[in-house]
């Protein structure tokens, strides 16, 4: 059995943080976009809420750099794949 691997996801500056379990994933996400939300932050910028809402998402990398970012506690920047494939 795969253990899947999870990450928040944060758009605009395209930051991967490394998440302990999914469910830490979702509270992060939710913390975020409360705050875009709470600071009208896509409307100041008049960008799609999407833009800058945060999306919980599969590690896209490898186990061992799961670990690391876990233990580093700094984002990897996301170099792209398909998301919609991959969200959670």
């Amino acid at each position: 059995m795969e253990t899947k691997l999870w990450a928040l996801l944060i758009p605009g500056p395209d930051d991967v943080w490394a998440m302990p379990s999914k469910e830490a994933a979702e509270e992060a996400a939710a913390k975020h976009n409360k705050a875009i939300e709470t600071g009208l932050l896509a409307e100041r910028f008049c960008v799609p809420k999407e833009a800058v809402q945060a999306r919980v998402i599969e590690w896209p990398y490898s186990a061992e750099e799961h670990a690391e970012a876990m233990e580093s506690g700094e984002p990897d920047v996301f170099d792209g794949y398909d998301t919609e494939t991959h969200n959670a």
